[in-house]
């Protein structure tokens, strides 16, 4: 149920931080007071906003009416997600609790690990709800136990990190960029978000993977550099096959066995149907 003095509060706090007395506050105006605000003060504001009809649908018309990029993915994305807790509310409610992060279930499993991977490729479909839940919503998911927390958010992350990437969204690809970028210092996902970059088959996953790539080679880390070999072969343009190319030779067994799987997935007839002759000359 919504509503309440914090809610009231929250709102009170928006209006405040907007424009001028007299004018209406944008969305624009609404989120960017919501972007610093991580956890429960997060959703408090969140539930302020849904509170109010009229600024739902503006934010809906928002997200129709501006493109997604580099400087105006994260607003954009959060606005939308806005707009899906009223529009999926049932799919809100799933990612706050799903079964595969639940102690009572996850340990009568053979392999008594959390897992929400599964669960997550079918939510696919409302991805801004899901990164939503990664950049502002960790740190009050309800865990199966303190001591269980860190094992289960590692999870959630890799899941939601993998999910997102397929999810085929307009932001995906700068949310992954954004947490590569940030040295994946909320978890040990590195690897997660590098094979994510690469799922969501952009073009403008490339300069990054190749400088991961580049990193990794000058680093000596082998696991990163077969990480980000792999995802290479989920991106498919032309420019690529060289990078792939380069590594079928290399001497470290662990990067070329990540070559050959990564060649074999760039060629694939399955993801050229939009260029088939393309795909033919690659092959």
């Amino acid at each position: 149920m919504r509503g309440g003095a914090g809610t009231a509060a929250a709102l009170l706090w928006f209006l405040s931080a907007g424009p001028a007395p007299g004018q209406a506050p944008t969305t624009a105006t609404l989120i960017d007071g919501m972007l610093d605000r991580q956890g429960g003060a997060w959703e408090q504001a969140r539930e302020a906003v849904l509170d109010r009809a009229d600024l739902v649908a503006l934010a809906r018309a928002s997200v129709d009416a501006t493109a997604y990029g580099p400087s105006t993915w994260r607003r954009l994305v959060l606005t939308e997600a806005l707009a899906m807790h009223v529009t999926h509310p049932a799919e809100a409610e799933r990612l706050r609790g799903l079964r595969g992060l639940n102690r009572d279930h996850y340990q009568r499993r053979r392999k008594p690990v959390p897992s929400a991977a599964r669960e997550l490729r079918t939510l696919r479909h409302v991805a801004p709800l899901m990164i939503e839940l990664f950049l502002k919503g960790m740190e009050t998911y309800p865990w199966s136990s303190p001591a269980d927390a860190e094992a289960e958010g590692t999870a959630l992350r890799r899941g939601l990190l993998m999910a997102i990437g397929r999810s085929g969204h307009a932001a995906s690809v700068h949310f992954v960029i954004d947490v590569i970028e940030g040295g994946c210092a909320c978890c040990a996902s590195c690897d997660r978000a590098i094979a994510a970059l690469g799922q969501t088959g952009s073009r403008r996953a490339v300069p990054v993977l190749l400088r991961v790539l580049e990193e990794a080679r000058s680093n000596g880390d082998r696991g990163r550099h077969a990480a980000a070999v792999a995802a290479l072969g989920e991106v498919r343009y032309a420019e690529v096959w060289p990078h792939l190319q380069g590594e079928l030779a290399n001497e470290d067994p662990l990067v070329r066995e990540a070559a050959i799987r990564a060649a074999a997935a760039y060629g694939s007839r399955r993801y050229w149907t939009a260029d088939p002759a393309e795909g033919a000359r690659v092959r």
